[in-house]
């Protein structure tokens, strides 16, 4: 990208991306991200999130031997549990989004 810089103050950054076969859009995004390095601020955390604990359980879990060539969809598709008799034993409602482990 510097030569690129350089030819174009002689010929312009259209003619200087055209001869070095370099994309404009390449060349200003370049410039872009090194000119100005601006910080983002954290995403929040989601409603819908795990409990730090509950999130490592469900991973200590999932790292087992027998699922380590699993999808998490395909692990939660494996796990004995039926949502009906849940209910009825007073545990708290279905929720697909969570792993249960028995």
């Amino acid at each position: 990208m510097a030569a690129v810089t350089e030819l174009a103050t002689a010929v312009g950054t259209r003619a200087a991306c055209l001869a070095l076969w370099v994309p404009r859009g390449s060349y200003y995004r370049d410039r872009r991200s090194s000119s100005s390095l601006v910080q983002t601020a954290p995403r929040p955390r989601s409603g819908r999130a795990l409990a730090a604990a509950e999130r490592e359980t469900i991973l200590t879990y999932l790292h087992q031997e027998r699922f380590q060539d699993r999808s998490p969809a395909a692990v939660y598709a494996t796990l004995p549990f039926d949502p009906f008799e849940q209910s009825a034993a007073g545990i708290a409602p279905f929720n697909p989004n969570v792993v249960e482990l028995r």
